[in-house]
This record gives C-alpha cells, structure tokens and sequence, in this order.
C-alpha cells in the first residue's frame, strides 16, 4: 500500500480526531510575531514534585490533566470539548491529514515534493498489546518512516510555509484494540511548522512525540486508552511545553463511557508553570453537565510527594476540595474557568 492510501487508513482504524493541527497553528499566529532564526528548542519536563499547597495550585493541575486526558483520548472530548488548548496539548495521534499533502503518489516510498524522501510498509501479525497486560491480537499494521520530508503549502503572497517531517511512526488495528507508536528509541518523531515573510521568519513550530499509545474499545463497553509516552511542544519566541505521560510499570489511562476515569502518573512543564510530577485517580467516575463545559459529579484526587488534593464535584457543577486536610469550597465559576482554559498552564 502507498503513502497516501496508508495514512489514509491510519486515519481510519484508528479513529483519532485531530484538535489543531499546524496548519491551523500557522493561521492563528500573528503576523507580526517576531520570529526566531533558529529552530525552537523543547525542553525536558521539571522532575520535581508539582506544587499542591493552595487552591490555585489545584486547579492548576485540574487544567493541565484535562489538557492530557483528551490527548491521550485522541484528541476525543474526554474532559470537554472546551478544554482547547489545542496549539500547544495535541491529541497523541498523527495529523494524517497533512501527511496526506506530503506524498503524491500511490507507492511504498518515494520522494516529498519539497524534498526528503518517505518509506511505509504494512503487514498483519500478531501483535502483543504491552499496555493491556500483554493481551495478543491478530493486527493490521501500518509503519512510515520520513526523513526531512517536506511539504510546501500554497504561497500568499510574500509568505510561504513548509512543514517538515521526521522520524518513525506506526499504528494498527485489531477487532477490539488499535495502537499507535511515534519515535525509536531516544530518538523522537518530530513535526517542524515554518511560516516566513520572503526570508524573514515569521513563526516556527516544533512538535515531538516518542512512545506508545492502546486502546481498547468493545461494543457496549467504556472506550479504555492507554499511554506511555514523551511529548514536546516549542515555539519560536520560547514559547513551550513538555509532558510526560504514564511510565512503564503504570501507563495513563482515560476510560470513557457514560462516566470519565482518568488515573496515572504525569509529569509537565511550560514557559509560564514550573510544572512538575503528580499522579491523578478517579475514585468516583466523573459525570459532565449537559452542556459539557461542568463536571457535576465524581471524585478526583491528584497526589503529588505528600501534598494531596480530592475534588468532589457536586451538582450545580460547584466542588469541595480537601487540600491536605483542609477542606474549602471551589465555586461553579471557578471550576468551569479550570476545565476550560485557553491554556492549561
């Protein structure tokens, strides 16, 4: 199967739907963003402990998990829709649809039109699935690999903007488990947005992913994704963000039914929050609020070294928050600022 068809098909079995996309970045970026010459360079999460002593701490982690939570959903509403942080936070999936632009021609490699070269190659074997225990499953795989392959999108104007692909990139599908995996071994798969003004650089975007994404999805049963993987976001101008996701003796998890869980251990930083590490556990599944924008029932505790915040959601999407034993009210309004947030940090 050729480039085209094969990611075309990625898109299918898999069924990822992509929050933002580059694209989309590029046409949100100002013009007059002062650009920097240089690639944009990620930055390594902050390993210590995130800071959990005060209310805004907490929602501060509220944000930032739910920012996740879709991302390891695929870019689904598993938060909320509202939870758009979608240029820095993508979904753990690839943008197949700009892949799609890359490759002309229906072949297992070839050449990208703005130069680089791409290889796919697709197979059916079984195929152990780590994140659930090792379950084995026939599967229907897929695997690229794009060296510096470029794409070139329509000029307008003085402007013109390239998106760069590099890296190794896999994914596949069975009756009831799917997968998909970015990187190999330290090295990561990388996605470099450029937008420039004749020579001048407007804007630079610089995505990264490594590691390894499952879900299982039975017919009349909670969708259960989980993932074990490293993410990087960087922008010309220092603009960042880094997460790390799941470990390998716990992966993170979000399962989706009538009611949200999300557990597992998490790791970030930006250019505005030190960040740091925590684990999140549901222990009363989260219900949402017709208009998805609340979280109107649950538990949810975030525990980082000995600091430790439980949320429990109420009705009038309203939460009592006892916050290393000391229990005080967060207002409907401060919630729905927390779970929507232009960023989650």
């Amino acid at each position: 199967m050729g480039f085209m068809a094969t990611t075309h098909k990625i898109q299918q079995v898999l069924g990822f739907a992509l929050a933002g996309s580059l694209l989309t970045l590029a046409a949100c970026s100002r013009s007059d963003q002062a650009g920097d010459s240089a690639v944009p360079q990620s930055r390594d999460i902050n390993t210590s402990a995130a800071a959990l002593g005060s209310k805004a701490d907490a929602l501060r982690e509220l944000g930032v998990i739910g920012a996740l939570a879709n991302q390891v959903a695929g870019g689904a509403s598993a938060w909320n829709s509202g939870n758009a942080d979608s240029q820095r936070v993508r979904p753990w999936a690839f943008n197949n649809n700009e892949r799609a632009q890359v490759g002309a021609a229906d072949s297992s490699s070839g050449n990208c039109p703005g130069g680089g070269s791409f290889t796919t190659e697709d197979s059916s074997a079984s195929r152990n699935y780590a994140l659930f225990g090792g379950q084995s499953a026939e599967t229907a795989q897929s695997k690229s690999s794009e060296v510096n392959c470029k794409s070139a999108f329509p000029q307008q104007g003085n402007v013109t903007q390239t998106l760069s692909l590099n890296g190794v990139q896999e994914s596949g599908s069975a009756a009831s488990l799917s997968y998909g995996s970015a990187g190999s071994g330290s090295d990561f798969y990388t996605e470099l947005f450029e937008k420039k003004d004749g020579s001048r650089l407007v804007d630079s975007t610089k995505v990264s992913y490594r590691g390894l994404s499952e879900v299982k999805s039975l017919q009349g049963s909670p969708a259960d994704a989980r993932a074990v993987y490293a993410y990087r976001y960087a922008r010309s101008g220092g603009e960042f963000f880094s997460a790390d996701v799941g470990n390998t003796s716990t992966p993170f998890k979000v399962v989706q039914g009538d009611l949200l869980s999300i557990s597992g251990p998490y790791g970030y930083s930006s250019k505005t929050c030190s960040g740091g590490t925590a684990t999140v556990t549901t222990t009363d599944g989260l219900a949402f609020g017709e208009n998805g924008d609340q979280i109107v029932a649950g538990t949810l505790e975030v525990v980082s070294a000995s600091s430790k915040a439980v949320f429990r959601f109420k009705p009038d999407g309203s939460a009592d928050l006892d916050l290393n034993g000391a229990t005080q009210s967060i207002s409907a309004s401060e919630l729905r600022a927390a779970i929507n947030p232009a960023n989650p940090c």
